[in-house]
């Protein structure tokens, strides 16, 4: 998720690939090839540096689709309440909609159950919020759709798949849904990127990815239509609010180290924290 991030204008520190597929989450490169290029990802958008090639090894990292399979118990969803949906926007031909659709469930990602749904030659990705008591502000898929949508506005050079549909309708799937365009890509779970073909591919990788990220912090958050998204300025007083207050919900036990630390982190905010740009949600200091 991408969210307003008003504080000190440095870019994030990167040691580790905190990075996903178009439909995965955290801990897992992704990259693409195709004819404009090869494409990296990171959590739902999609980054694109024509400068950099990718190889494929018969040891090498699984295929995004690889990385799909069976519904796990609990999570089903009707696929035939979407399908009139996708129709009625275009998103799908009548003819596919008849069709078979075959519907799988992505492996990694622990955030919002995400799906692979095929009709066809056509695949797109769902992805819902989970069922159950949630904390407040996580599991915002209303703002994944949001901020995507937004990204792919012609003033931004950040390239994101195109979303297709976001239903609040908890009838629908019972709980908020988005749909948007499939990309297949490669898997790197290990952060170290061994599998990748040759330290000048995986330099070529990581500078694809903060390239990418550097695109994300200069986009005009306004012009793109997200001038209402979120607060501006104080971004890492609030932050330090909501990660605190998060924890206290979500506490198992007292850890004094944890103690320590919220008490300590108000003391060592930065000043001038009134810099708005937009972050990555799982790449920011």
């Amino acid at each position: 998720m991408l969210r307003l991030s008003g504080g000190p204008g440095r870019p994030a520190s990167i040691t580790t690939a905190f990075i996903g597929g178009t439909v995965l989450r955290a801990t897992s490169f992704t990259t693409a090839t195709s004819k404009a290029g090869s494409r990296a990802f990171i959590g739902g958008t999609m980054l694109r540096a024509s400068s950099f090639t990718t190889a494929t090894s018969k040891a090498g990292p699984r295929a995004v689709a690889a990385a799909a399979g069976a519904v796990r118990t609990g999570m089903e969803i009707d696929v035939g309440r979407v399908v009139p949906l996708l129709v009625a926007n275009g998103t799908l031909r009548p003819d596919q909609a008849e069709g078979e659709c075959v519907v799988e469930q992505f492996t990694h990602g622990q955030s919002n159950p995400t799906y692979k749904l095929t009709f066809g030659e056509r695949q797109l990705v769902l992805r819902k919020q989970p069922p159950g008591k949630l904390l407040r502000g996580a599991h915002a898929v209303d703002r994944e759709e949001k901020v995507m949508s937004a990204l792919a506005h012609r003033a931004s050079s950040v390239p994101v798949p195109r979303t297709r549909l976001f239903c609040e309708d908890a009838a629908v799937l019972g709980t908020p849904f988005m749909v948007q365009d499939f990309a297949d890509g490669r898997l790197f779970r290990d952060a170290a990127m061994a599998d990748a073909a040759t330290p000048k591919e995986r330099g070529e990788l990581y500078g694809a990815f903060l390239k990418a990220s550097a695109a994300i912090h200069t986009v005009d958050y306004k012009r793109v239509g997200l001038g209402g998204f979120g607060k501006e300025g104080g971004y890492v007083t609030r932050q330090t609010k909501v990660w605190s207050s998060q924890y206290r919900a979500a506490e198992m036990e007292t850890i004094p180290a944890m103690e320590k630390l919220m008490a300590w982190l108000p003391e060592a905010l930065p000043a001038g924290d009134d810099l708005t740009r937009l972050v990555h949600g799982d790449v920011r200091t």
